[in-house]
């Protein structure tokens, strides 16, 4: 980088970091947040896929005398 040192705000204070070691500790917090989003949003599809796969078991058994949609969409 062209910027040997820079502030890195950590709480309320300010560090001088070499700009190189920031930029990497940025590229590694990224890395483990798309990891945790990632796994979130593979959750997500799960319960979804449960919810979808009980929709089906409860409808085939009650029938239309039962609501399962989510009138909120």
């Amino acid at each position: 980088s062209d910027i040997p040192a820079a502030p890195l705000l950590v709480g309320e204070t300010f560090l001088i970091e070499p700009t190189d070691d920031i930029l990497t500790s940025l590229d590694t917090r990224k890395a483990k947040i798309e990891k945790e989003i990632e796994d979130i949003q593979t959750r997500i599809q799960t319960i979804q896929n449960v919810l979808s796969d009980l929709k089906v078991k409860l409808y085939g058994k009650f029938g239309k005398s039962i609501n399962l949609e989510n009138d909120e969409e």
